[in-house]
């Protein structure tokens, strides 16, 4: 068993599959939330805390006034 399998949290977000219901995969898995593969697991993704998005959008305005016409982030 891959190591990742032993975290609870990561266990509660395996969404299991077959290899038919892989390839009709969509970004949303059975239950409606997003969901992405990693080293061949599909996990729910985790939702962005307020301070992920208050660092994101201070580095994209920063980022963002510092290019030239023409470039965007």
């Amino acid at each position: 068993m891959t190591a990742i399998l032993e975290i609870p949290e990561v266990r509660r977000r395996i969404s299991p599959l077959t290899v038919e219901e892989y390839h009709r995969l969509d970004e949303y898995n059975e239950h409606g939330r997003r969901a992405e593969l990693i080293r061949g697991i599909v996990i729910e993704k985790t939702s962005k805390s307020p301070l992920h998005r208050t660092i994101t959008s201070l580095l994209y305005k920063l980022i963002s006034a510092q290019l030239p016409n023409g470039f965007s982030v």
